[in-house]
């Protein structure tokens, strides 16, 4: 009987340590952990190409570059006003069976604009694989807040 338990408790270890623990798969909406780390990496180097202001590195994460859809100097234009100063990537997130993911980015940047103190936010930055590979979901900058609700009714003008 005692042989019989430990050959069925032996086959039972060997199994989980095969295949994992129920639950326990290391992936995030499907995709893998080592994917996510990768991920992680890019998302690090594009924003430190960002932070330094270096169009043509963070132009090599684009999937509008990977695409054609967009030139080097359609990029360049498209990048708005914003001066980043710093960004620290918190990590990443998938969800569904996709490899469409997000990176939730802490971010201090400048609108000169609206002279030289730092906004501080965080966005959800996103991503997808293409071909293996993480590329960055091209956009023509972040909204930085709006005025108005969009619901909101115009106010009239006040009569002197």
């Amino acid at each position: 009987m005692r042989s019989i338990f430990r050959s069925l408790s032996c086959a039972v270890v060997t199994t989980l340590l095969l295949t994992g623990c129920p639950g326990d798969s290391g992936k995030s909406g499907g995709v893998s952990h080592r994917s996510i780390v990768e991920l992680e990496q890019r998302a690090r180097g594009f924003w430190a190409a960002r932070v330094a202001g270096d169009l043509i590195a963070t132009f090599e994460y684009e999937d509008a570059k990977l695409s054609g859809s967009t030139s080097l100097q359609q990029y360049a234009t498209s990048r708005g006003a914003l001066v980043y100063k710093r960004a620290a990537v918190k990590g990443a997130e998938c969800t569904g069976g996709t490899e469409d993911c997000v990176v939730q980015v802490a971010l201090e940047y400048i609108l000169p604009a609206m002279g030289t103190k730092p906004i501080v936010s965080e966005i959800k930055d996103p991503w997808h694989l293409v071909d293996g590979q993480w590329v960055h979901r091209f956009k023509t900058g972040i909204s930085v807040g709006r005025t108005k609700a969009p619901d909101a009714p115009a106010q009239p003008p006040k009569q002197p």
